[in-house]
């Protein structure tokens, strides 16, 4: 039976430091079950990342998971890709930073990230928690606008209606929970994505607050997407104040 997070805070910083990590890399969920299928790894899997970001961490992970999770990070540092011949996992892989030590740069391996699980050692400082970040209304209208047309892209490459994109995008694991549960979040990202909706800086704060931290919306278009869809991170970043 899982630990709740409220009486495991080491796990909850575990998690929130994942999870700001592949929100800086522009990586999805799964991009660590992409890679471990491609190289003949065994994990981390979707399902094993997903259930230790925030805000309900619930994975009792096993061993081999931190070995995975070392593996994938050796891989990130050296750059070191064999196995992988999907031009658009290689795209997501390539040019990315590892999760390392603030003292020498040394990536962490699989004893160091069970070491942050269970609370051992702390997470890098550009990685730590640090005061609610606020938005601006200007910035927020831009970066609705950005998830419209992403979202637009998405489905005008794959030859999908709008209804079809969205059924899809409601399928992918950064949203399916959330939508599933907040009906609210569901309506907005709805709106914004078919170009009614204006969005303001305090909706932002909001709903980035109801995912852990992450846009949801944003993290289930680069799933659906298949790519690490960069510049609406770049838009969220400057939308900051």
């Amino acid at each position: 039976m899982s630990t709740p997070y409220e009486f495991d805070q080491h796990r909850l910083v575990f998690g929130e430091t994942l999870k700001r990590w592949f929100r800086r890399q522009g990586w999805p969920q799964s991009i660590t079950e992409h890679w471990a299928k491609a190289t003949g790894c065994k994990g981390p899997w979707a399902s094993q990342i997903s259930t230790c970001f925030p805000p309900e961490p619930r994975l009792d992970p096993k061993a081999q998971f931190f070995a995975a999770l070392g593996q994938f990070n050796h891989a990130i540092a050296e750059q070191d890709f064999t196995g992988v011949t999907d031009r658009r996992l290689l795209d997501m892989l390539k040019g990315t930073q590892a999760l390392c030590h603030d003292d020498d740069g040394t990536p962490f391996d699989a004893a160091d990230f069970f070491s942050l699980f269970i609370g051992l050692i702390e997470p890098p400082e550009s990685l730590q928690s640090g005061d609610t970040q606020e938005y601006s209304d200007a910035g927020a209208e831009a970066y609705g606008k950005a998830l419209e047309a992403a979202f637009k892209k998405i489905a005008r490459d794959n030859m999908m209606s709008a209804k079809e994109a969205w059924t899809e995008l409601q399928k992918q694991p950064a949203v399916s929970k959330l939508y599933k549960k907040d009906s609210v979040c569901k309506g907005l990202a709805v709106d914004i994505l078919r170009g009614e909706h204006v969005l303001t800086g305090e909706e932002i704060q909001i709903a980035m607050e109801k995912a852990g931290g992450v846009c949801a919306c944003a993290e289930g278009l680069k799933e659906l997407s298949g790519e690490p869809l960069k510049n609406l991170d770049k838009v969220l970043d400057a939308a900051m104040v």
